[in-house]
């Protein structure tokens, strides 16, 4: 079996940029942010997007751009549904076909049901405006009143969808093991793997975030290190790529800093390995 291997790529001054780094790594898929490093919006001229679409329509099918991370849909208020809207404008004017959002957490003094419910309403306005990009929510690492890093949160929240047919999600290996979900562990693993079945459902899964850690297995830290390198190791990962429900999804990984393009490389390679 062979398998192509998406990465991650930090935004450039550009677009166009952008998805010349992505080219040169020979991914058939990319995930980007809408924004720079320093917090500001990626200006889009026309002469950039025109170069952009040009690549884009000859060298990729399905792409992905991320959420910004102060997107937080379980707070009750028009900011976070105006950034939503902003990036999905973004989305469409750059035919990106999915919009990944991490769901956020329910405000201080709310139950993790009540953010669940705001987190609902808000896909419920977003989805039913929305009609050309795929939105796809990612499980979190983090605790307390933060949604979707236990998966159960998920099933909480479909029940309240209006078309839950159109709303997809993403599966954080690193998140899932920094929230307590000890994918080292075959056996573990397993469990994991019927409890995304039974909560959100394979047929909704769209995308894997194949990520490895250093931090101790529940810890809640959300630190990402490259696929193998880490506490779910090699072995681990290979195997849930392997399993029949996972071995079809689209994957994409989110590693730390790397220096060169040639080691960016020698990883998509290695992993890219895992398949033959």
């Amino acid at each position: 079996m062979s398998k192509k291997i998406g990465i991650h790529i930090r935004p450039a001054a550009t677009f166009t940029e952008t998805i010349q780094q992505a080219i040169t790594l020979n991914v058939p898929l990319f995930q980007t942010f809408a924004m720079t490093l320093s917090g500001k919006y990626i200006k889009i001229t026309p002469e950039d997007q025109t170069s952009y679409l040009e690549l884009r329509h000859k060298y990729f099918q399905d792409l992905y751009l991320h959420g910004s991370y102060w997107i937080n849909l379980c707070r009750d208020n028009q900011i976070n549904l105006k950034t939503t809207q902003r990036e999905l404008n973004i989305a469409k004017q750059l035919e990106f076909t999915h919009l990944v959002v991490h769901p956020g957490s329910a405000a201080e003094g709310h139950t993790k049901s009540m953010g669940i419910n705001i987190l609902a309403s808000s896909l419920n306005q977003i989805l039913n405006e929305n009609h050309m990009i795929k939105i796809v929510l990612e499980n979190t690492a983090h605790g307390n009143l933060t949604i979707g890093s236990d998966l159960s949160d998920f099933y909480e929240l479909l029940q309240q969808i209006e078309q839950p047919n159109k709303l997809l999600f993403c599966i954080d290996t690193s998140h899932a093991y920094a929230h307590g979900y000890n994918l080292h562990d075959l056996a573990e693993q397993t469990k994991f793997i019927n409890l995304i079945d039974s909560a959100i459902g394979f047929e909704k899964v769209c995308l894997i975030h194949l990520n490895d850690t250093n931090e101790t297995l529940g810890r809640k830290i959300d630190k990402h290190a490259i696929p193998g390198t880490g506490h779910i190791g090699k072995l681990a990962l290979k195997h849930f790529l392997l399993q029949p429900q996972i071995h079809t999804i689209p994957i994409i990984i989110e590693p730390p800093l790397i220096e060169s393009i040639a080691e960016t490389k020698k990883i998509l390679n290695e992993i890219n390995s895992w398949f033959d």
